[in-house]
């Protein structure tokens, strides 16, 4: 009968080494499934951050496509203004040229050398 109780008392502390093994596994495979929800969470926030930056450059790029667009606006004005300022420069000097020289020859004409 002793043999049988040390027999059983054997098997007692295995089934408890064996349930002290798995309690221990259960207990790391809680820690590693805190730690992947920890890395989910983070990469979710991440996520939700490229996003958000994601937005802010797709509006700066409309801004800064919508300013190029009255910067060639304003060029193509200005070089309209500096084509009508060419044009009335030329008519100006012919102007000019044409009088001056009409004076000049007025005055060579009474002018007895």
């Amino acid at each position: 009968m002793v043999a049988i109780v040390g027999s059983i008392g054997g098997e007692i502390q295995e089934v408890d080494g064996v349930a002290s093994a798995i309690a221990a596994a259960i207990e790391e495979q809680g820690a590693a499934t805190r730690e992947i929800a920890r890395s989910i969470e983070l990469s979710s926030q991440s996520s939700r951050e490229i996003s958000t930056n994601i937005a802010h450059v797709s509006r700066d790029a409309e801004a800064v496509r919508a300013r190029a667009a009255e910067v060639q606006s304003a060029i193509a004005e200005a070089t309209s203004t500096i084509s009508a300022l060419r044009s009335r420069l030329v008519q100006v000097v012919r102007t000019s040229t044409e009088d001056t020289n009409a004076a000049s020859f007025r005055a060579s004409m009474s002018v007895p050398r």
